[in-house]
């Protein structure tokens, strides 16, 4: 499903290079994948620290295995947009501060509240997601530890109603965000993932896939309506895509055609990688220096195609480089922070699904 989610993202932001394919109304809704990625991310962090509740060193070992997940390859990025891009292109220098104003705050994953422009520029114009799961990361292992199991679900779902509650505040005037980037606004994905893996342990499987496939539809019907009736991007968009993938979710546990998947399977693996690389990649062959070295046909689509062969063959073999020969390297040290075994459940299958694939 990671694998689904990062494809989404990427075709997403390919269109824009490939005109003559129209791959802009197709792919406008790919930023979508992005919501997914919040959904599993809840369903997996919560599952991990569920297991781990009441165990040895859970703070130590929670934020050393985030941190080593997360953060080599995140600085790496900052490194080369704020370092060494500067460096190579000064002309662009002015542009670059000015864009990520301010370029601080992405140390502390603070973009998404505090840059004027949250999406940034380029090649770390993706990051705001990120900051938004390292925030959730800071609080809800505290919750989850110190909670009730009912009241942690309250605290899922007051996440959630909170979200839904800000974006129909903007929607009258009353409030005034950047809804797509804020973490207040934005936590509607995360929160459903983390009521799951609260709730699916202790619940009747065929029962919670007779619901989903009734929230699945009903919700992108919703979705479809409300988008048609109020515009793009209403109050209730981003709850009918969290709702609408937390269906997913349930509907593809213990689906054997998914785990037949190998190259989605694979994808997710170096999703982390493909996530933060697909953007300075597909720049690159936007340069048109670049791009008109790979026109060798007289079609436009042609070339296109060609293109888009030569984007998506360069990402995944930067993301697969980044996958063996530096992230790997570095989450070995994740075995010094492990969570002792214990009987299986399904946040221990999470655990190992997050193990896995990370």
């Amino acid at each position: 499903m990671r694998g689904f989610a990062i494809l989404a993202v990427m075709f997403h932001h390919v269109g824009k290079n490939l005109p003559a394919l129209h791959l802009l109304k197709i792919g406008g809704y790919g930023w979508a994948g992005v919501d997914l990625f919040f959904v599993l991310s809840g369903f997996l962090i919560t599952g991990i620290l569920l297991e781990a509740k009441g165990k040895a060193h859970y703070f130590r070992n929670f934020y050393a295995r985030r941190i080593l997940r997360i953060w080599p390859l995140y600085y790496a990025l900052l490194a080369f947009a704020f370092v060494l891009l500067p460096l190579a292109m000064p002309g662009l220098r002015a542009q670059i501060f000015q864009d990520a104003h301010p370029w601080q705050s992405y140390i502390f994953f603070l973009q998404n509240l505090l840059c004027v422009k949250p999406i940034g520029f380029g090649p770390v114009g993706v990051t705001w997601s990120l900051a938004i799961e390292e925030q959730y990361y800071l609080v809800w292992p505290f919750l989850v530890l110190t909670l009730s199991p009912r009241m942690l679900k309250f605290a899922a779902i007051g996440a959630f109603a909170l979200s839904v509650t800000l974006r129909v505040l903007q929607a009258f005037g009353l409030l005034h965000l950047a809804l797509y980037t804020n973490t207040f606004s934005r936590l509607d994905g995360i929160a459903l993932g983390s009521l799951l893996a609260m709730v699916l342990p202790y619940a009747n499987e065929r029962t919670i896939r007779r619901i989903a496939l009734v929230v699945l539809p009903s919700s992108v019907v919703a979705v479809v309506l409300t988008e048609w009736i109020f515009g793009e991007k209403t109050w209730f968009l981003y709850s009918g895509l969290a709702l609408a993938f937390a269906s997913i979710l349930c509907l593809s546990i213990n689906s054997e055609p998914l785990r037949r998947m190998r190259f989605l399977a694979y994808t997710g693996k170096i999703s982390y990688a493909l996530y933060l690389l697909h953007v300075p990649v597909f720049d690159l062959f936007r340069d048109p220096r670049v791009r008109s070295r790979l026109e060798w046909f007289h079609s436009p689509i042609t070339n296109d195609l060609l293109l888009l062969a030569c984007m998506v063959g360069a990402v995944y073999l930067a993301s697969s480089a980044s996958w063996y020969l530096f992230e790997s390297p570095i989450l070995k040290l994740k075995r010094r922070f492990a969570t002792p075994a214990t009987a299986k459940s399904l946040p221990s299958i999470a655990a190992e699904a997050e193990v896995a694939s990370r």
